[in-house]
């Protein structure tokens, strides 16, 4: 009886071990995110967050007190239909809000990315946005695919510590830091991944003109 033996090339055993390593990354920064949120977002009161490019499945992080406010998504679209599917799964009351200037002014306890924020239309504009409806000192949550293009010009002192931060870390801290966010915290670790890397963090509507961004580390 002859045995057959399967060879299989070292690109294909590459893929392999790169396909697995995506695949535990992926997973890795859905605990951080659900981590994240739920020390962030309380969840002993009704609380307003307002997601940037929302996802169905984030929906089951949240307290279910939250009620998330899903930037960018049409009422009566396909999307929020998906969206509302998701909400009664989880138990989470969630909007559409296709503009956000349908909120008021400080009517949110926090604002969420937790996929890509460059799948937003403008992300300049909906940063603005985030920091317009957040209340004062209250965070930005991300756990986001990095930014690219060409940062906005910012304050050094904004940048403080991050300037010498991989790509993934100083990009996006330059669009908080433009857009008004201070206290910029984002994982030094996950921003240089050489799989996934990412711009794992939070960040806080400022208090008063003038701010600090720093670097730190120990999101995962």
């Amino acid at each position: 009886m002859s045995v057959g033996v399967a060879v299989v090339g070292t690109g294909a055993v590459a893929a392999i071990v790169v396909g697995g390593a995506k695949a535990a990354t992926y997973f890795r920064k859905q605990y951080i995110a659900a981590a994240m949120v739920s020390k962030f977002v309380d969840a002993n009161n009704t609380t307003n967050v307002l997601e940037l490019a929302p996802k169905g499945r984030n929906l089951y992080y949240y307290p279910t007190r939250s009620r998330v406010l899903a930037y960018g998504t049409p009422k009566g679209s396909k999307d929020e239909e998906l969206l509302k599917q998701f909400a009664m799964k989880s138990g989470v009351d969630v909007v559409a809000v296709s503009d956000a200037a349908e909120l008021a002014d400080e009517s949110c306890e926090a604002v969420t990315c937790l996929t890509n924020l460059g799948d937003v239309p403008s992300v300049r504009n909906a940063l603005a946005e985030a920091n317009r409806v957040l209340k004062v000192g209250a965070p930005i949550i991300l756990v986001t695919d990095p930014l690219t293009g060409v940062p906005p010009p910012v304050n050094p002192d904004d940048m403080e510590g991050l300037m010498a931060q991989p790509e993934a870390v100083r990009t996006t801290a330059a669009e908080l830091a433009f857009a008004g966010f201070e206290r910029i915290e984002l994982d030094d670790k996950w921003g240089s991944s050489a799989i996934f890397p990412a711009a794992v963090g939070v960040a806080y509507k400022r208090q008063k003109k003038g701010g600090a961004g720093k670097k730190t580390t120990g999101f995962g």
